[in-house]
């Protein structure tokens, strides 16, 4: 979660190896502001705040809607299938509340698709911004309000793949263009509900 704090030594043991390999790794990570060096020299998810999270967002959209639509046509058989069968384990995972399983199977779906594009340094830019943003996924089924929310509510987060599958199917770029930025403005709207104001 975003302002968790991580130290090398557990880290290393986690990983069940030595503190260089994980040293190295912490500092990619703090090259692309995904972990911060706190005064204490602690390691540490950054905070987040709103204004960051709306600027996220409108980062997202635009760049993640774009290489949606160009991935659009050139998304094959063994992609379709893979981004079926992921939005078959989203919706498994949602019906028995296993959110770890839902947000590693999101992020999946996503990927598969940006992939497709052919666009590699977008697909590079994407990945440093869901680094930025992932910690703050959790908040997506976690808490007080994510507990609120009923079982509608929680299904309708695959609903934006499910019209973006529709859209593969019938070759329309634009709609699957509209059905990532639909997706991505509703779950980041619930995401910056839940930050302090």
């Amino acid at each position: 979660m975003p302002g968790d704090t991580v130290s090398l030594r557990n880290l290393a043991q986690e990983l069940g190896t030595s503190p260089m390999p994980v040293r190295e790794a912490v500092q990619h990570l703090m090259a692309e502001g995904a972990l911060v060096l706190r005064p204490n020299r602690t390691f540490a998810v950054p905070d987040m705040t709103r204004e960051i999270l709306a600027e996220l967002k409108q980062l997202r959209v635009i760049l993640e809607g774009s290489v949606a639509q160009a991935a659009g046509p050139l998304i094959g058989a063994p992609e379709l299938s893979r981004l079926y069968e992921l939005q078959g384990q989203m919706r498994a995972a949602l019906a028995i509340g296993d959110s770890k399983r839902y947000l590693v199977n999101n992020q999946d779906f996503h990927f598969t698709l940006y992939r497709s594009s052919g666009m590699s340094i977008a697909v590079n830019i994407i990945e440093t911004l869901w680094l930025r943003i992932g910690p703050s996924f959790n908040l997506l089924m976690s808490g007080d309000r994510a507990a609120d929310r009923d079982k509608k509510q929680a299904a309708s987060l695959t609903d934006h793949h499910e019209a973006a599958l529709a859209a593969i199917a019938a070759g329309n770029p634009s709609a699957l263009r509209s059905a990532i930025e639909q997706d991505i403005i509703q779950g980041m709207d619930f995401i910056i509900e839940c930050m302090p104001a």
